[in-house]
């Protein structure tokens, strides 16, 4: 599979959830990510709380807050926006570690951004 944007991304969780797994989601270069699960793709968009000051690490804090969202039996939409929430707050400050924020900041960022605005991709 070849390309870029969000289009390829969209074809490319296609053809990924076709391989079987329930749930795919691609973290987008410009912030945010598509979401792949029950045949339907969708955008969770991306608000960051401020100017990006340091990405090194976003994927990591994306991640991470995906897995602990998706253990604590969060639905799979709102797990992939607390993702997108942590990510957005992991580049407001520089360096890796200090930027992660901490459960009141993320909860803070879900209520005033609007990661949870999910929109369906017509792909």
């Amino acid at each position: 599979m070849t390309g870029h944007g969000e289009g390829a991304a969209a074809a490319a969780a296609r053809a990924l959830s076709e391989l079987g797994p329930p749930v795919v989601c691609i973290k987008l270069d410009g912030g945010g990510c598509l979401l792949r699960h029950r045949g339907r793709t969708w955008r969770v968009g991306s608000h960051p709380a401020g100017p990006v000051a340091d990405s090194t690490r976003a994927g990591d804090a994306f991640t991470g807050a995906l897995a602990v969202a998706l253990f604590e039996g969060q639905k799979v939409p709102q797990a992939a926006a607390f993702a997108v929430a942590a990510s957005d707050l992991a580049v407001s400050a520089y360096g890796s570690q200090p930027a992660y924020p901490d459960r009141e900041r993320l909860q803070e960022q879900l209520r005033t951004g609007r990661q949870a605005s999910s929109v369906a991709v017509p792909h």
